[in-house]
């Protein structure tokens, strides 16, 4: 049986199945899935256990849709399967267009180029999520022949390749719902199961398979979706009316019972509701009531933009009594503002959490790792050297590097004169120089630390040039982190900062040497005896890296949480501030990137090959702004700047200037 509970935002569709799984769970009806966003989950379950108490994990269970499959596969087979990381997967896809590179007719360079293996990389993930496989690809290449269909006939065989690569004892993780709609049907899920599936805008075509599979095995599924009607024509509820049609077409074909159900309830303050409902609708209405929630800003600045924020928490926070947690900040673009808002908080005092996980490119070892490759490919260029040295994993103290970089930079020395046997002779103090006592012995402690430098990076150097293949250039570089003693610099460093009450970091820096030793492993296991230089090692090596990222665990769940207008899944909002209120970013304008052009998904669309883009992101971006400004049950307030980083003059966005309409505001 399909149920589909639909309503506006804030219509109360999340406390009605909430009520529902509290009262199956007193009942001790076991069974019962709740299936949300991967950011949602852990929201979810947090208000699962408040509302069901301690009984809740004997008779429901949250789940996402990859976790969901992880429980599957461990029960029906397949979930000790030795599943790729980011970094694992971009060293297969290296390895499977060395073996088909020399008949690609568009991507034959990609052998040759991490930034395009890392491309052709996100366009296979793109078409597994819409399941679209090989064969696939080869039939719509022969239908639309010319460059499309040279493309199409190049990413059939990157993906067929890429598959066999992986197959050799690995599993790709962006089949795992592909395998888990194979694998339901072989599940004990059946009619006795209730599945109730929250929190999204639409479905992908691996989701709409997994869904499809639960309606095959008589599962009691009921959806909740955003949308104010099947039959409405509302663009912003386009998305999620298109993917309630298609769950009931599909129900109704293999013959279940199919109902809909309409919530119109709302707890939100009246003018929140009224904003929600009037926000994107052509209308010349005006609220009536007294008083308004929603207020406008116009700072200088970003910066003016985030110390507002820091206030205005603090005022919510010391006049009106509510919790930090109570209060989040919304910013579309959010990396923009990130530092800037994290110091203007940690200044004011105002705890805050943001939503992130921080690329492992800007920590000291890949910044090592990256330099070290820089420094034997590009001649020992001064700033190479001396960046590396200033990572603080080098070996030498900061007033030590302070010391042999300006004596670099003075000298400028760089290619050779590292490898040379001779101490350098040049004057410390520069041309002319009278050489005293004081002078030999700054030229003793500089060409003492130039050795403590160089010995590793030179033997480095001799030894990945030697090695041919994947193999020894990881060999290479594992005893370059031998020679460096990096396991033991990076637990001192770890210890030092948990000492001084900086545990995240501690922990981040603990992070950084398990991902760059199993990213090496990896990559000898994965490439083994490859042909591979020093200089294509490096770059495959850095890019590897840079797939990865570090997450973050708040300290205290009582603060103030900042992300992305895609990271707003809260329930429990009261107040939102929303930065960043210009044209320039709401809506967010979405480039053209990747393999595919818009007009070429048109195309494809016509073949029947949906990859999204065009109309559908444009009414996919209006839905997520949407979603988060009606998230608030007791204030808004919209903010914009005037001038943008570089100076440019900003103009308000039109949910800004709506509001004002609606309320008759004026900025404050």
């Amino acid at each position: 049986m399909l149920r589909l509970i639909v309503g506006k935002a804030g219509a109360g569709k999340t406390a009605a199945v909430m009520e529902e799984i509290r009262r199956a769970v007193e009942q001790r009806r076991g069974g019962v899935m709740l299936l949300v966003p991967e950011q949602y989950s852990h929201e979810a379950e947090r208000e699962l256990c408040r509302r069901c108490g301690d009984s809740l994990s004997l008779y429901a269970e949250v789940f996402s849709f990859t976790g969901l499959a992880r429980r599957v596969m461990a029960q029906q087979g397949g979930g000790a399967a030795d599943y790729l990381d980011k970094g694992g997967r971009l060293l297969c896809m290296a390895l499977a267009l060395g073996e088909v590179g020399s008949r690609l007719k568009i991507y034959g360079a990609a052998r040759y180029k991490a930034e395009l293996q890392a491309m052709l990389l996100r366009a296979l993930d793109e078409l597994k999520t819409a399941c679209v496989g090989p064969e696939t690809l080869a039939r719509a290449a022969e239908a639309c022949g010319g460059a499309l269909g040279d493309k199409l006939q190049d990413l059939a065989l990157v993906s067929a390749a890429y598959d066999a690569v992986v197959a050799r004892g690995h599993a790709d993780p962006a089949d795992r719902l592909t395998v888990l709609a194979g694998q339901i049907g072989e599940s004990g899920m059946g009619p006795q199961t209730q599945v109730y599936v929250d929190g999204f805008i639409d479905f992908t075509a691996q989701e709409r398979a997994v869904l499809e599979a639960m309606l095959r095995r008589g599962v009691q599924l009921t959806v909740c979706l955003t949308l104010d009607g099947l039959e409405s024509s509302d663009e912003i509820y386009a998305l999620s009316r298109v993917a309630a049609r298609r769950l009931l077409g599909q129900a109704r074909e293999l013959g279940e019972e199919t109902r809909v159900e309409r919530l119109e309830g709302d707890g939100k303050a009246e003018a929140l509701r009224f904003f929600a409902d009037k926000l994107f609708r052509y209308t010349a209405d005006r609220f009536e009531g007294d008083g308004s929630p929603i207020r406008l800003h116009a700072a200088e600045n970003v910066t003016a933009e985030c110390e507002f924020a820091a206030a205005r928490a603090l005022e919510l926070v010391r006049e009106e009594g509510c919790r930090w947690r109570d209060i989040a900040v919304a910013v579309r673009g959010f990396e923009d503002y990130r530092g800037t808002l994290e110091s203007v908080f940690r200044h004011y005092g105002v705890p805050l959490f943001t939503a992130r996980r921080s690329e492992l490119l800007s920590r000291p070892l890949p910044a090592l790792i990256s330099l070290c490759y820089e420094i034997c490919d590009g001649g020992w260029e001064a700033d190479d050297v001396i960046s590396y040295m200033r990572t603080g994993l080098a070996g030498l103290e900061p007033e030590e590097c302070d010391e042999l970089a300006d004596y670099i930079f003075k000298w400028s020395l760089r290619g050779s004169a590292w490898e040379r046997k001779e101490d350098w002779r040049q004057h410390p103090a520069g041309y002319g120089a009278k050489y005293d006592e004081a002078a030999e012995e700054r030229l003793r402690r500089i060409n003492a630390l130039r050795r403590t430098l160089a010995a590793p990076l030179l033997a480095f150097q001799r030894q990945s040039a030697e090695a041919g293949t994947a193999e020894g250039q990881a060999a290479a570089l594992a005893e370059l982190f031998r020679r460096l003693d990096l396991p033991g610099q990076l637990a001192a460093r770890a210890a030092l900062l948990e000492e001084n009450g900086q545990a995240a970091l501690a922990g981040e820096y603990r992070q950084l040497w398990e991902l760059c030793v199993s990213a090496l492993e990896q990559s000898a296991a994965i490439l083994g005896d490859a042909e591979m230089d020093r200089s294509g090692f490096g770059r495959l090596f850095t890019l590897m890296l840079s797939q990865y990222d570090v997450g973050l665990i708040p300290v205290s769940l009582d603060r103030v949480s900042a992300g992305d207008f895609d990271r707003m899944r809260r329930r429990s909002i009261r107040h939102l501030i929303v930065l960043g209120c210009s044209d320039e970013r709401l809506p967010q304008t979405q480039e053209a990137a990747g393999v595919f052009s818009d007009e070429e998904r048109e195309r494809l669309l016509a073949l029947e090959i949906d990859l999204g883009g065009g109309e559908s992101e444009l009414w996919r971006e209006f839905a997520l702004i949407y979603n988060c400004l009606s998230l608030p049950s007791d204030s808004l307030d919209l903010c914009y700047a005037r001038s943008g980083a570089d100076g440019e003059s900003l103009r308000p966005a039109y949910v800004y200037n709506r509001a004002g309409a609606l309320f008759g505001l004026r900025e404050q």
